[in-house]
């Protein structure tokens, strides 16, 4: 009894430790290039317990300061998972997978080239403001 207690107790402080780690401290991966934009909605969620949180956003797009007619998003890298497709503005509904960290990239093949990528943030729920924006990276 007493073992399955502590084996229970260092599992506790295992998931703790992994999900506190999920958490980035420093800034999102926010890029973008001629003009095309990348947004979630909405724009961050905050953590507040276990198991780390998960959500439903809506990412949307718009490439036509690019001169593009056509987008991909993918998720982590180029080439690796496509989220979704199609003209140079639209949108487009998670499941509820998103947490920390999730990268979407936003691609056009007619250039070949990445326009825009952001990473989805969690705020941590013992943050004593909860700003509508964070502060830009200059």
């Amino acid at each position: 009894m007493i073992a399955r207690t502590c084996v229970l107790i260092l599992g506790l402080i295992a998931s703790t430790t992994f999900a506190q780690s999920e958490v980035v401290e420093d800034r999102p991966v926010d890029f973008s290039t001629k003009g095309a934009q990348l947004e979630f909605s909405p724009p961050r969620l905050r953590y507040c317990g276990l198991p780390v949180q998960r959500t439903r956003i809506t990412v949307s797009w718009d490439a036509t300061a690019a001169g593009v007619n056509r987008t991909q998003v993918y998720l982590h890298e180029v080439g690796d998972r496509l989220f979704s497709s199609g003209g140079a503005v639209g949108e487009s509904e998670t499941g509820e997978w998103v947490t920390n960290g999730t990268r979407f990239i936003l691609y056009s093949p007619e250039l070949d080239e990445v326009l825009a990528e952001k990473s989805f943030r969690l705020i941590p729920c013992n943050t004593r403001e909860y700003p509508d924006e964070l502060p830009s990276e200059s």
